[in-house]
């Protein structure tokens, strides 16, 4: 394995969005729009609370991205419309992770592509993988000036060398892509 590929968590912040599509028409004649955001990085994703009737909805939402691969990864933001039935989408942006990284703290306005008007602010932070215990430390202060219960202050890899004679057991849902994998007595699971 190469461990000169960077490998870290990259800690997100989606503060807000400005000047979205309006795409609900109400009952009054006026335009509406009820977003949320979605953010995707590889299969892992996370979705912000749905902002009712507001073009300029504030989220403060946070959500952590482990990269174990960071060669070629995006972070893609799509924005969309709650509605009963089907969303409607509101615009979406990608960022390169290389460009996240090397900035370690970022703070942007990224303009939605496209839509005809709609920006995103989000704020980033790079957390490099340490086996270091003082930094573990400092990991815990900062969750705990942040405030935020479900904010990772660890985290466990673990690389297996090698197994043999295993039971594979593959269901429907099954994706060889994940990273994560659980053994039982009677054989591999995966997760």
């Amino acid at each position: 394995m190469d461990h000169s590929i960077k490998q870290g968590v990259l800690r997100v912040h989606v503060i807000e969005a400005k000047d979205l599509v309006k795409k609900d028409i109400t009952f009054t004649g006026k335009s509406k729009s009820d977003p949320y955001a979605q953010l995707v990085v590889g299969e892992q994703s996370f979705k912000t609370e749905t902002i009712q009737s507001n073009v300029n909805p504030k989220w403060d939402y946070w959500c952590e991205f482990v990269i174990l691969e960071s060669t070629g990864q995006e972070i893609l933001i799509t924005v969309w419309d709650e509605d009963a039935t089907d969303d409607e989408f509101l615009g979406r942006v990608s960022v390169d992770i290389a460009s996240l990284i090397k900035a370690e703290l970022s703070d942007m306005w990224l303009v939605l592509e496209d839509v005809k008007h709609g920006d995103i602010h989000i704020r980033t932070n790079w957390l490099t993988l340490s086996t270091d215990y003082s930094n573990l430390k400092a990991a815990l202060y900062e969750s705990q000036q942040l405030q935020l219960s479900h904010m990772s202050s660890a985290l466990l890899i673990v690389y297996i060398d090698s197994a043999t004679n295993l039971k594979v057991i593959i269901s429907p849902l099954f994706n060889p892509f994940r990273h994560s994998v659980l053994f039982r007595a009677e054989g591999l699971f995966y997760h």
